[in-house]
Order: structure tokens, then C-alpha cells, then sequence
């Protein structure tokens, strides 16, 4: 056949699919330092004029296209979030699996705790663009759940901020209605709510973060499998002044050991429990072996779980703990956030960061029990941490 016609081709790449972030290709090619992060191309034949072939029957002889196209690759299924090791030596890095978390209470990052934010594509050594940490920016990854960050990556550029405009891309993952995207910037096509979208709050205390301020319904909530009525969200320490933080900065420092904040907690104080995943008794045998509902009492002081479903709530399809989307598709497992586990050392008063370079110490997988309100909430459940190398996703077509 004929050569192709590449009159007036228009080829782009970037580091997102936006044409603000398109350069022309021979831009790229000038250095390897020039490419690096351009995980985007664009490709635009322009207007063209092709000869027709069943049109002619009318008399049409030849007719007016063109061709426009982008695709990309996230590189891996990790969320632009980070948050700071509990205690870099111990197993998993401190975080108990089947414990909830307050994701901006880990991160002492000035007087109160602020989210961590990670840069989705500029990785050390590699300038950092300040830019790349806006909303705008951020809002693709976030609605996704994924970045460009390479899987070999030692270190990544963080900053921080509250950044409420990323609760509704993080909160598609429970959209029930096409209406549930309205104002997210997250389409219900490259970014599906859950295929369970039960949210499994604490109804005990009114007005807590996270907790349920309508605390009469018993449909599918923590209450129903714990008791007593988990008061909490997540693991919490000391007063409404203090926080997690004081307890998290010696855990890190080395003077407190995982058994002695165990000891240390009060039933109040663990939050909802095991809504994705169990406990973990013994690390050393394959596969592990996780704890039963008979020892609840001994892990969370006075606590027992006699509404446990067989599996585990989020699992227990046909029940009062599912609930599937109205009128949308869901895919499983949406809920799950990989968030990068960073090594915080001497941090404690640090705010306002942008582009500031942080050790990587791996990445855990955190369940969403309820929506993020940040940037006071983002709570959820410590599932497991990933092996090496990170997950890797593949190349999509976005325009």
C-alpha cells in the first residue's frame, strides 16, 4: 500500500494528559534529564483530505478528518500520599494490619498533623516542579489512585498542605450515582467507585472525626460486630489536645516498643477493627497466621467481636455489611489506598513544605472505611506492606 501521510503531524509527550503539560517531542530529545517524567504522548494528524471510497456512489469524492489521540502510563498503583513510618525498625514498619489509622495524625508536620502529599512524577534526582503538588495537578492521580513514580524509586519529593479539593477524588471510591461525581474532576469510567460502597463509621461519639453523627441505625456498622460500640475511628492516644502524636514520636524514637502501646490502649481508644483484614499471631509461617475473633479480648483489652462475619465485613456479600453502587459498576478492592511509607526523621514543627526530599521505606496498602475529610480525616485500615517492586499498571488511552 500507499506510505502514510505524515504532513502536518503534530507529535506532543508530557508528564500528564493535559495539553498544558505537552511539549513537542524534539524538546524530549535533547537529553535524557529533558525526558525523563514525559510518560504522555500525544499524537494530532491535523485537518486532512482523504479520498472516499463508498461515499462516491453520491457523488462525494473526497471529505474532510482528522486523528487525535493521547495515552500514558501510570507506572505504578501507588496514591500521591504519604505517611511517616510508626517505628522504622519493627515489623511492617509498626503498623498493626486490621488497625485503622488516622493517616494526618502520623505526620508531625507542624502543630497540627497536615496531609503528606507526594509529588506524582518528579522524582530525585530529577528537579522538582512545585507546581506538580496542586490541586489541579493532583486530582487525575488522586481520582485513580496511581502515579508515575518509577518502581525502583529510593526517594520522592513531598509537600504538604490541606488540599480539601482532593476529598472528592478520594470519596468517588463510594459513589453510588453518576451524580456522586459531580464537582470531583474524576470520570465513573477511568475512576469506579467500589463495588462495595458500605461505609463502616463509629456511631458512639457524635462529632469525632470520622464517627457517624447519626447514631441510630445499626445496619452494617462496627457496632453490630464489636463490642462495645467502637467510641473512635481509628487507634487514638491521649487527650483532644495531643493526639496520636506524642505516643508516634517515641515509638519512632526507639523508647516505646510496640507491646508497651498495646498495653497502652484502652478499648476506647482502637477504633473500628478488622473491617478489611485480620490481625496478624505469627509473621514467621507461610502463609501467616492471623488471629481469631476469641482473642479479641486479649488483643483490645475488654473488646469482643461476637457479630464477626465469616470472612470479614467488607467481604461479606449478601449481607447487611455490602452495599453495591446504585446505578454504577463497581470494582473490588477500589477502597484500597498503596500509600508510600516514608522515613520522617526530625520533622516534628515542619510545615508549608514543597519539593522536600524523603527516604522511601516501602509502600503499605490502607482500606478507606469511611470518606476522607481532610484535611482532618483520612482514616483507614492498614491491610499489609508490599513487596518490591511496586504494582505496576498499564498504558491507557485518555483522549
Amino acid at each position: 500500500g500507499n506510505p502514510p501521510d505524515c504532513t502536518n503531524l503534530i507529535l506532543s509527550v508530557g508528564d500528564c494528559p493535559e495539553d498544558a503539560c505537552m511539549d513537542a517531542i524534539n524538546t524530549a530529545a535533547a537529553s535524557d534529564a529533558a525526558a525523563a517524567g514525559r510518560f504522555f504522548m500525544k499524537v494530532d494528524t491535523g485537518p486532512r483530505t482523504l479520498d472516499t471510497w463508498f461515499a462516491r456512489i453520491w457523488n462525494i469524492v473526497q471529505t474532510e478528518t482528522f486523528g487525535m489521540a493521547v495515552a500514558g502510563m501510570y507506572v505504578t498503583d501507588v496514591a500521591p500520599i504519604g505517611v511517616c513510618a510508626v517505628h522504622k525498625g519493627s515489623t511492617e514498619y509498626g503498623f498493626i494490619r486490621g488497625v485503622a489509622y488516622n493517616i494526618p495524625d502520623l505526620n508531625p508536620l507542624g502543630a497540627t498533623a497536615v496531609p503528606m502529599w507526594i509529588n506524582p512524577v518528579d522524582i530525585p534526582p530529577e528537579n522538582c516542579d512545585p507546581n506538580h503538588a496542586s490541586n489541579a495537578y493532583a486530582v487525575p492521580f488522586m481520582c485513580a489512585g496511581k502515579s508515575a513514580i518509577d518502581p525502583s524509586v529510593e526517594k520522592v519529593y513531598v509537600s504538604t498542605g490541606t488540599q480539601s479539593a482532593l476529598n472528592k477524588p478520594l470519596n468517588v471510591r463510594f459513589a453510588s450515582t453518576l451524580s456522586d461525581y459531580q464537582g470531583s474532576g474524576c470520570d465513573s469510567v477511568s475512576a469506579l467507585p467500589d463495588a462495595n460502597v458500605r461505609q463502616y463509621p463509629c456511631t458512639n461519639e457524635k462529632g469525632k472525626e470520622g464517627c457517624l453523627k447519626d447514631n441510630t441505625t445499626k445496619i452494617g456498622l462496627p457496632r453490630v460486630w464489636m463490642e462495645p460500640d467502637p467510641i473512635r475511628q481509628t487507634v487514638w492516644f491521649g487527650d483532644d489536645s495531643n493526639e496520636i502524636k506524642t505516643t508516634v514520636k517515641n515509638l519512632r524514637e526507639g523508647t516505646l516498643k510496640l507491646k508497651d502501646w498495646r498495653i497502652a490502649l484502652t478499648t476506647a481508644q482502637w477504633g473500628v477493627l478488622w473491617s478489611y483484614t485480620k490481625e496478624v499471631k505469627d509473621f514467621t509461617t507461610t502463609p501467616y497466621t492471623y488471629y481469631s475473633i476469641s482473642d479479641w479480648s486479649t488483643l483490645y483489652p475488654s473488646n469482643t467481636a461476637p457479630g464477626y462475619p465469616a470472612s470479614t465485613p467488607y467481604t461479606a456479600i449478601g449481607t447487611d455489611f455490602f452495599q453495591g453502587p446504585a446505578s454504577l459498576t463497581g470494582s473490588e478492592e477500589r477502597r484500597i489506598l498503596n500509600i508510600l511509607i516514608i522515613d520522617c526523621p526530625n520533622l516534628e514543627g515542619e510545615s508549608g513544605m514543597s519539593c522536600k526530599e524523603l527516604p522511601v521505606l516501602g509502600v503499605g496498602q490502607f482500606f478507606m472505611q469511611v470518606e476522607a475529610d481532610i484535611p482532618k480525616y483520612l482514616g483507614a485500615e492498614f491491610v499489609r506492606l508490599l513487596p518490591r517492586p511496586f504494582p505496576v499498571s498499564n498504558i491507557r488511552l485518555y483522549r
